[in-house]
């Protein structure tokens, strides 16, 4: 309606975001439809209703902060990208010179991939990738456009020059970029957690959101094997039974 963000949400619990608007201000932050809406202007919406997360979006600034979570269903131990999200990028290959939309992932693992369309991401190779290690990035101002921003890779001679549409999205590339070539190496506290319930006895996992059977495929013996199963905080812990002394395996989503 008159809220030009560009995305629809699910009327469940956890919020699902259920549809993205071609072209909106949400594909162009890299909102995908699956993921879980977290937090709403730093307000947690993981318990509120639809419309109480619609009420906190509406009411808040023009520029709206989402916490966004990813479906295990994405691949457990797979984490989501650092940023995502569409970019113009400079070119001077073949008969055309001049500015190129396309779709931009920067991982974990500092490389910067590009595709012709979002849709690609999932289903095609990248036309291009780049290791960032090393790199230098920062604002630029030499080509007299707006919201513009270069990378030069240690790896490379070349300077690639990339647009943003606003200066929120320029700030959000570049931070990102900035954490990637120079990651904080340090343990955070639900790694610990996830690790010391990992050691205990299933019943002695504290207020777990969901427990009981259920059967996981062995692929290397093609048969169905049951475990005892506990939900803990994004984390699904397999036991061989209720009277285990330990996990002996987990499996868990990345949040953002």
């Amino acid at each position: 309606g008159e809220y030009p963000w560009g995305f629809r949400i699910q009327f469940c619990k956890p919020i699902v975001v259920t549809e993205v608007d071609t072209n909106g201000a949400a594909e162009e932050a890299g909102l995908m439809v699956g993921d879980l809406v977290l937090t709403v202007n730093g307000t947690d919406v993981t318990s509120n209703s639809h419309s109480e997360a619609t009420d906190l979006a509406r009411q808040g600034p023009d520029v709206l902060t989402l916490t966004i979570g990813s479906d295990i269903a994405r691949g457990p131990n797979t984490p989501r990208p650092a940023c995502r999200g569409y970019l113009h990028k400079q070119t001077h290959s073949g008969l055309f010179k001049g500015w190129r939309r396309r779709w931009f992932v920067l991982t974990h693992d500092c490389c910067l991939f590009y595709y012709r369309h979002k849709r690609d991401e999932c289903k095609k190779r990248a036309l291009f990738a780049v290791k960032l290690e090393g790199a230098e990035v920062g604002p630029d101002i030499s080509l007299g456009k707006p919201f513009v921003f270069k990378c030069r890779p240690q790896s490379s001679n070349r300077v690639y020059f990339l647009c943003a549409t606003s200066s929120q999205e320029r700030k959000r590339w570049l931070e990102a970029m900035e954490k990637a070539i120079h990651p904080i190496t340090q343990n955070h506290v639900w790694v610990d957690v996830t690790r010391h319930n990992s050691n205990l006895p299933p019943l002695a996992v504290k207020t777990p959101e969901c427990l009981g059977l259920l059967h996981k495929m062995d692929k290397n013996k093609e048969v169905w094997v049951q475990h005892y199963c506990v939900l803990k905080d994004g984390c699904l812990y397999f036991y061989s039974g209720i009277r285990a002394t330990h996990a002996h395996a987990k499996t868990y989503s990345f949040p953002l």
